[in-house]
């Protein structure tokens, strides 16, 4: 589970970069809900990939209105859906023992999620940004 491939690239470094970082905390995330006995860890790093990917979708959207990106409110509403997703584990409260299988879908969806939305939604933008300078 999430590992970066080259296909992934938009061929913008520092988005690029940001991409490779929530493939880093998705892989974390994978290794600790299989080996975590205590469910604090868990908590941590799920914290850590939705806050990185509030950071990461604000870069990305500032590029976007910086150069009136025709796409931006459609792009825009799918970083929403991904964040309310996340947002529902409720993670504050902590976790118990009996989420281990919400956990495990909710990171299924994840990881299909980040795929997705970067091989499909972000590769539009891809030579739209470059056009504009961005590498």
């Amino acid at each position: 589970m999430f590992r970066w491939r080259d296909a992934y690239s938009v061929k913008v470094k520092v988005i690029d970069e940001q991409h490779k970082n929530l493939f880093r905390i998705g892989r974390e995330l994978f290794d600790i809900l299989n080996k975590a006995e205590d469910y604090n860890d868990i908590i941590k790093i799920l914290e850590e990939l939705k806050n990185y990917a509030v950071y990461h979708f604000s870069e990305e959207e500032k590029y976007m209105k910086k150069f009136n990106y025709v796409e931006y409110d459609k792009h825009k509403a799918e970083h929403d859906f991904f964040i309310e997703k996340i947002k529902k584990l409720d993670i504050e409260k902590g976790i118990k023992e009996d989420q281990r299988e919400i956990i495990s879908e909710t990171l299924a969806f994840i990881e299909k999620w980040i795929e997705s939305h970067i091989l499909r939604s972000d590769q539009r933008y891809s030579k739209f940004f470059n056009e504009r300078g961005i590498f």
